[in-house]
């Protein structure tokens, strides 16, 4: 019996290799979650994040608006530093 052993069994432990049957994996929980979003990615992902529903819009960022039905279009309106509409086709 080496120091281990007779440590372990001084302190009342029948195994110095007990192996514990709760081991988590890390990363196992991302994917057991539905995914949040569906959106594709683009070219640069950085800039192409979905936000959340608490984002409120700024200047310099992009709305993409699309129309179908008896009129059918599709519009990329920048917002502007007073939040004006700027484009000349949904005027």
């Amino acid at each position: 019996m080496d120091a281990v052993d007779s440590t372990f069994k001084i302190l009342g432990i029948k195994s110095s290799f007990a192996v514990s049957v709760d081991i988590k994996q890390f990363g196992y929980d991302l994917f057991r979650q539905p995914p949040s979003t569906f959106a594709p990615v683009e070219k640069s992902p950085i800039e192409r994040v979905p936000v959340g529903p608490d984002y409120v819009l700024g200047p310099g960022d992009e709305i993409r608006i699309n129309v179908w039905g008896r009129i059918e279009g599709q519009w990329n309106v920048v917002v502007n530093r007073n939040f004006q509409n700027t484009s000349q086709a949904l005027r």
